[in-house]
């Protein structure tokens, strides 16, 4: 069996759900008594054109009329007035909806279809889909719809495009020829957010009165330090002692457990030997334990000391590791260690 004919049917079929979906208000609105009776003068004037030979002119009354109210013949009328003035692509159309709109008995179909599978081989088709069902697609500019979409042209060179309002627009040259069918998957680009707004320099104006004269003049004021201030050295010293200790303490403990490693291989019946080795072992125990014990408390009291700790003292602050006493508001302070951090400025005359 020839595959001629299946690719056929197979375009057959996908060009009839295009025109399913290009035209659904063709059998799914019910025209009114007036629009159809307008719809019939267009149609019986497009017949009298067509049959006195002037098939552009009745091709219009025929579009007319299925604008106003669709109707089987008007769409066959149509196509063949498009086949008479070579537009195979308008008949393809116009001959494939009238199957669907037409009665299932209707005795137009057979020739119909003889009809479609003729002027297949003389259109092309281009198949659209995209990631976005609602994107809308432009031939040359006109709206034809949107995705997925089965578009029939003569053959020809178009532009189609796709937009979408959150894509950037897709826009492809095809040049089609008779016979051929092209699918194009299109993947569309989300636009780039937009970029946030640019800070505005805001300029303050200070009032001349706001301004301290005699802040150059002041002696820039140390940050206050805290109540206790201790120099680093006792925390060193306890970092020191508190490591000494465990070495100390590891040391003996590592011992003990060898010498409890060794006492597992003595002989169980010497008895003298095994007691020796455990009076050794209780030893280092005790030793490695009185290490740690040390330890602890050195640990202890060195996190003790690095709490009132100064880390950022100066050499001259470590030389004077006792208690600063806050001085009150207004008051210096006065003392052996008083310092002359006023933070006012100082007369040099007395008068």
């Amino acid at each position: 069996m020839s595959s001629e004919p299946l690719r056929v049917r197979v375009c057959l079929v996908a060009l009839t759900a295009w025109c399913l979906a290009t035209f659904p208000r063709a059998h799914a609105e019910v025209p009114t008594t007036e629009a159809v009776a307008e719809a019939r003068t267009h149609f019986d004037r497009g017949t009298q054109l067509a049959r006195s030979g002037h098939c552009d002119l009745a091709t219009s009354e025929f579009e007319a009329a299925i604008t106003l109210a669709a109707r089987p013949n008007a769409y066959f009328n149509l196509g063949r007035c498009a086949e008479q003035l070579h537009r195979n692509a308008s008949a393809y159309r116009a001959f494939d909806t009238f199957l669907l709109v037409a009665e299932t008995n209707d005795s137009h179909r057979a020739f119909v279809r003889q009809r479609l599978a003729a002027l297949r081989q003389q259109v092309a088709a281009l198949r659209i889909e995209a990631d976005l069902v609602d994107a809308e697609v432009f031939v040359d500019g006109a709206d034809v719809g949107s995705v997925p979409a089965m578009l029939v042209f003569d053959p020809s060179t178009v532009m189609v495009e796709i937009r979408h309002p959150s894509s950037e627009t897709t826009a492809r040259s095809f040049t089609l020829e008779a016979g051929a069918t092209i699918t194009w998957v299109v993947a569309l680009t989300p636009l780039a957010p937009p970029a946030p707004p640019e800070a505005s320099q805001v300029t303050v104006a200070l009032a001349p009165e706001a301004i301290d004269v005699g802040a150059a003049e002041r002696p820039a004021t140390p940050p206050p330090r805290g109540r206790h201030r201790i120099s680093r050295g006792p925390f060193i010293g306890g970092l020191s002692s508190t490591g000494a200790a465990l070495l100390f303490g590891a040391s003996f403990g590592i011992r003990a457990l060898r010498e409890r490693a060794a006492g597992e291989h003595l002989d169980p019946f010497d008895a003298d030997a095994r007691e020796h080795a455990r009076a050794q072992i209780r030893a280092h125990s005790q030793v490695a334990d009185a290490g740690f014990a040390t330890a602890l408390g050195l640990a202890i009291a060195t996190t003790l000391v690095g709490v009132f700790t100064d880390f950022d003292a100066t050499d001259d602050d470590a030389r004077h590791p006792s208690v600063a006493l806050v001085p009150l508001v207004g008051m210096p302070s006065v003392g052996p260690h008083a310092r002359a951090d006023l933070g006012v400025a100082l007369v040099g005359r007395f008068r």
